[in-house]
């Protein structure tokens, strides 16, 4: 990369030329650190760069403020130190003080390894800053500080959009049940820093919306997953397949029963994970734990049934799709399968703290089988139908075939007293020939008679019947 005249640096190195300003990361009330250790450099968990404001300042809108600022007497901070609080919702300006040296303060609670991080995302920063030409593709950086610190500082476009690409392409290439879950495990420490994460929170939301297999209740995804990226996973959801619901039914159900009262749920947040838009079609053991979660939410009751003969209230909206998935499995005993009997006994515990729900159960399941009923008498009678149109149509084929076998019949009858008349000319023809025949036979033999008593010769005697009778002529 071709490089620009000055360059930034980090201590225990010496200031680059021409460097005026200051900027030291380091974690906030760590024990036995004091602001001249850090300005010394000498915590393992600070460090100071030195920088020029006129590099930072014009690619960067909250460092081009935080410069200007430093112009003037008012000084801005967070903190009564002098110090920047990075965790907080605003941020602030950089405080600024006579020696031009600015500190960002990372919250207590973040571990030494997100430190890190955001320490080399940092250092990223100031690379694009300092060179031309700067690419974030084959830096291996983690996206969550990137994309925290791409917001914090307000970066220029150019930058914004080579980290939201980079962060894209790394979020997809560890899109796996056994990869994704440790880019939101920084997503969690860094949001219970006080860190900003929601625009890493919702790329890998968006990409656990195109593969349901990333929150399988069997996934190391699964088992880390709050009520955020949940919530932002069912934002991106809308309408699936039925095939694609059951499944995404069964991983809300696991998130509901075994989050481990890290996610504050509420109605809301409920109803929402649960939405029919979300969840048109429930599987139904997901069906069974969330009829029992619902009870827990305080969801609104529905009205009771406009219908004067029940008194069952009408059932809510996700109850209606619970129910409809246990119908769908025909619960009813002795189907043969066992697995469906044991889901028939966890429904039954589960709806007899829900009596309108049974009820409704009951009833709709009786329905079904009076509609099955009337459906099968129908197709029956369809069926009969159908049968008789073809005994009827067999028996008109049958009177036309028969009517055709009389009629060539009596065409072959008619073909054999033919052959029969045929038969006696022919032998009348035969005899007529064989009398012929046998005269030809007297008159040669008379010819040759004659023949013989006239002395003409052989060749005479076969020839044609008008040169005989000439050699006849002239012997007489």
């Amino acid at each position: 990369m071709k490089r620009k005249r000055v360059q930034w640096s980090k201590e225990p190195g010496e200031a680059p030329d021409f460097s005026d300003w200051r900027i030291t990361l380091a974690k906030k009330g760590k024990p036995n650190q004091s602001s001249q250790t850090v300005q010394k450099g000498t915590s393992s968990l600070a460090v100071t760069f030195y920088v020029h404001r006129n590099l930072l300042g014009t690619q960067s809108e909250y460092f081009n403020r935080v410069f200007k600022l430093s112009n003037s007497v008012a000084v801005f901070s967070n903190n009564d130190d002098g110090r920047t609080d990075l965790s907080s919702s605003s941020g602030g300006a950089f405080s600024e003080s006579k020696t031009q040296h600015s500190f960002i303060d990372l919250p207590s609670t973040i571990s030494d390894k997100s430190f890190g991080l955001i320490k080399k995302a940092f250092e990223a920063l100031l690379h694009y800053c300092y060179l031309e030409n700067f690419d974030l593709n084959g830096t291996s950086l983690s996206p969550i500080p990137l994309l925290f610190l791409c917001d914090y500082f307000q970066m220029e476009d150019d930058f914004e959009s080579q980290v939201i690409i980079y962060s894209e392409n790394l979020i997809k290439e560890m899109a796996s049940p056994t990869k994704l879950h440790l880019l939101y495990a920084d997503v969690i420490e860094f949001r219970a820093a006080g860190l900003n994460v929601e625009r890493a929170q919702t790329l890998i939301s968006r990409e656990c919306s195109l593969d349901k297999i990333l929150l399988l209740r069997w996934t190391q995804l699964a088992v880390i997953a709050d009520l955020p990226l949940w919530l932002n996973v069912v934002f991106f959801i809308n309408n699936p397949l039925k095939s694609c619901s059951k499944y995404w039914s069964e991983s809300v159900a696991n998130f509901l029963v075994n989050n481990n009262k890290s996610s504050a749920i509420d109605s809301n947040s409920f109803q929402r994970l649960t939405d029919e838009n979300v969840l048109p079609y429930v599987d139904a053991n997901a069906a069974l734990v969330l009829l029992k979660e619902e009870q827990k939410y305080g969801c609104p009751e529905a009205p009771f049934s406009d219908d004067s003969d029940s008194k069952l209230p009408k059932l809510t909206n996700l109850q209606e799709r619970c129910v409809e998935s246990l119908i769908e499995e025909e619960l009813e005993p002795n189907n043969g399968k066992e697995y469906r009997e044991k889901l028939r006994q966890r429904a039954t515990e589960t709806m007899y703290s829900l009596p309108h729900v049974m009820g409704t159960y009951l009833n709709r399941t009786l329905d079904s089988y009076g509609e099955e009923r009337t459906t099968l008498s129908q197709q029956i009678e369809a069926k009969t139908d159908r049968l008789k149109k073809v005994e009827d149509k067999l028996k008109t084929d049958k009177e036309k075939y028969r009517a055709q076998i009389e009629a060539k019949k009596d065409r072959l009858k008619k073909v054999e007293t033919k052959l029969k008349t045929e038969k006696v000319k022919y032998c009348a023809l035969n005899t007529s020939l064989q009398e012929q025949q046998n005269n030809d036979q007297e008159r040669r033999g008379f010819f040759s008679t004659v023949i013989k008593f006239l002395g003409i010769t052989a060749v005479v005697a076969v020839a044609p019947k008008d040169i005989f009778y000439n050699c006849i002529n002239d012997k007489l």
